[in-house]
């Protein structure tokens, strides 16, 4: 996904959205989408290193549609998805909940879920 970023910031930001809605077209395409998109923070502590993380909307929003990935995914359901695939898809969700309750698209910062 740094290549798609680097192409967003240097190129012509409509063909890269466009690039996107022309290859995430399926329910497994949206969710690939958002497992590249998906944000990852380490966080060390007495514990050790854990893994945690979060969709930042404003980000996705910059490569595609939000309704159209809404769409895509609709019927999709966590459990039957895997991994990051699962982790993507239910972070998604929590985002477009917090954002439909009015709370700001960073608010996930300490509600992410941590790797399995």
């Amino acid at each position: 996904m740094h290549l798609l970023s680097c192409w967003f910031g240097w190129g012509d930001k409509a063909e890269v959205r466009g690039w996107v809605a022309q290859h995430v077209q399926k329910a497994t395409e949206a969710v690939w989408l958002l497992r590249m998109l998906l944000a990852k923070t380490s966080s060390t502590g007495a514990g050790g290193t854990r893994l945690l993380y979060h969709v930042h909307l404003p980000f996705i929003e910059q490569f595609v549609d939000l309704n159209h990935l809404t769409d895509l995914t609709v019927d999709l359901k966590p459990e039957e998805c895997e991994g990051l695939d699962r982790t993507a898809l239910i972070e998604f969700r929590k985002a477009l909940k917090r954002r439909s309750e009015g709370r700001p698209d960073n608010d996930w910062q300490w509600r992410i879920t941590e790797a399995e």
